[in-house]
């Protein structure tokens, strides 16, 4: 050490502890510099975590607007309404009014959903104004995929339980039901087990597609085609 000092005093210091004091000062200033790149790698490397965190965000509500569009448009399908039970009840079981299947007659003119857990509560409207014509409520889980109108939709034929014979015949316009056995229907006895009802479907003319909701299965949502 008195040699260093010495050295910048007096350059009085032999060849060989010159340089030993020369690699010193070698070793400081590559260390200095090695030093110098970490400081700055670490900055670097910050200021791209910041923009790596910056551009997750923004792909994050790029992929939510991405889900809203897909959600508002399918199939070239633009979101008109949503039609919620119209029997529902805030003081009762959601579940209750789960949608469990959707009819449209083949008119397209008329709509029956069926509703509940346990037993049917099948509600009738008109098309697409949703005007409500007739409002059911069944001991028995209906069988909709054997459910039918006829008479231009003035009759509504409801098969009123999967292991029984038995419809009931509505009148929907008047908004009166009687039981009936399927003998006497118009399309006589089911001669095929019954299939699972449906949960979306569309009109006869494709302009409009319904189907029950994915995030709140007692919501029927309607989408209409876009021109």
């Amino acid at each position: 050490m008195y040699c260093i000092i010495l050295f910048y005093k007096h350059n009085a210091c032999s060849a060989d502890t010159q340089n030993k004091i020369t690699l010193f000062r070698q070793i400081s200033m590559k260390l200095f510099q090695l030093l110098s790149g970490i400081h700055k790698f670490v900055s670097t490397l910050k200021s791209e975590i910041k923009q790596m965190k910056t551009k997750q965000i923004y792909l994050v509500i790029a992929f939510l607007i991405f889900g809203l569009f897909v959600h508002a448009q399918k199939d070239g399908y633009e979101h008109l309404t949503n039609v919620p039970p119209p029997h529902f009840n805030n003081a009762e079981n959601q579940r209750n009014f789960r949608l469990n299947g959707i009819l449209l007659s083949k008119t397209g003119k008329h709509l029956v959903l069926d509703y509940g857990r346990g037993n049917s509560t099948i509600a009738i409207f008109s098309f697409p104004d949703f005007n409500l014509l007739g409002l059911h409520t069944l001991n028995k889980v209906v069988e909709l995929s054997q459910t039918y109108f006829t008479n231009n939709d003035s009759l509504l034929f409801v098969k009123e339980d999967r292991y029984a014979p038995d419809y009931m015949m509505i009148k929907v316009f008047e908004d009166r039901r009687k039981n009936i056995k399927c003998a006497n229907t118009p399309r006589g006895c089911p001669s095929q087990a019954a299939g699972l009802a449906k949960i979306r479907t569309y009109t006869p003319d494709q302009k409009y597609l319904l189907e029950r909701s994915r995030k709140n299965k007692s919501i029927l949502e309607v989408y209409k085609r876009v021109d």
